[in-house]
């Protein structure tokens, strides 16, 4: 009888194991190294965005667990494009340098993606870091931009 207590314990042990396991495989595909991390496909081009850690990172994650956001994004000044993010988050805004591949929030409600630099007040929600066919997936003119958590 002991036996079978013990392997009992044993499989519902080894279950919970893997449960947790399942888990943190979701959580590590959003963060590497300690970074979390956002999926931007701007027509065939696929890019990773390092995310800051920040109120208004938290806010687009929790928006971005419900479903994948869609942007019109408009050229603007040369050096960014920007698009309506439909809904407002938290606001953080410093005056900061911005770099071909920084992404930030402007107004509370709009974001940027930057393929030349600027400087202005923004609240910085993260960075491209491998910018290989970055100015050619923002290209002239309108695009659009699908915003998602890495592995979906």
């Amino acid at each position: 009888m002991k036996i079978i207590k013990y392997i009992g314990l044993l499989l519902f042990i080894f279950v919970n194991l893997i449960s947790c396991t399942k888990n943190n495989d979701s959580e590590n595909q959003q963060e590497e190294n300690g970074v979390m991390k956002l999926n931007i496909q701007i027509n065939e081009y696929n890019f990773i965005l390092d995310l800051e850690s920040n109120q208004t990172v938290e806010e687009l994650i929790d928006m971005l667990a419900k479903e994948p956001i869609r942007l019109e994004l408009k050229d603007y000044g040369g050096f960014e494009k920007v698009g309506s993010l439909g809904a407002t988050l938290t606001r953080n805004d410093s005056q900061m340098m911005t770099y071909p591949g920084d992404v930030v929030l402007y107004q509370g409600n709009q974001i940027v993606m930057f393929y030349d630099s600027n400087s202005w007040r923004y609240t910085k929600i993260g960075h491209v870091s491998d910018l290989a066919n970055w100015d050619e997936a923002l290209g002239d003119g309108d695009i659009e931009a699908v915003i998602s958590l890495v592995g979906e």
